[in-house]
């Protein structure tokens, strides 16, 4: 069994929630490490990228001096408006900070979903369930989750989080499917 986790998106945060936020991410940690031997495994996905509303609200607008290195899966500064405290914050990146910093204590494996999102401001699900401009949080299906499955596939293949594979039944004996009563 697996636990794939993540914190989401939290709005309003305030010194208090912070303080909550990191008791939270500690007690999540620790049940973990204290329970790794029965418990199933624990994944722990970054929080994808926010993006800000352009001034009139009809599109969610790029961030801006950051570029993702298809490459390397890396954040790359490219200019010094990249390093806005405001925007850092907005995209999630002081978010996903807190978590690494907590989790990785308790070796949490986290899938880094983050970076590949900051370059997707136009796959958001568009305008918002109020109407009150576009959605600049959620993302259109398929989309994030799938890169988030693809994420997790890669880090078993890799040996990243501790996780064997099935080993296929030696015994011979093969489920069959029920077949479908239903006409196509």
């Amino acid at each position: 069994d697996i636990f794939y986790i993540s914190a989401g998106a939290w709005h309003e945060k305030s010194t208090e929630w912070w303080s909550m936020f990191r008791q939270g991410l500690h007690s999540v940690g620790k049940y973990y490490k204290d329970n790794q031997g029965s418990w199933p495994h624990l994944l722990f996905h970054e929080v994808p990228a926010h993006h800000d509303l352009d001034p009139t609200r009809q599109y969610c607008k790029p961030a801006q001096g950051l570029a993702y290195d298809v490459s390397t899966g890396d954040l790359d500064v490219t200019d010094t408006t990249g390093s806005d405290k405001m925007q850092m914050w907005s995209l999630g990146i002081t978010t996903n900070g807190v978590i690494a910093d907590v989790l990785t204590q308790y070796e949490v494996y986290l899938v880094p979903t983050f970076n590949i999102t900051v370059p997707m401001y136009d796959a958001h699900a568009g305008e918002a369930y109020d109407k009150s401009g576009a959605d600049c949080l959620h993302y259109c299906q398929p989309g994030v989750p799938e890169l988030w499955i693809y994420y997790m596939h890669r880090a078993f293949n890799l040996g990243r989080t501790g996780i064997a594979p099935l080993r296929g039944s030696s015994s011979g004996q093969h489920y069959t499917c029920i077949p479908s009563t239903t006409s196509h």
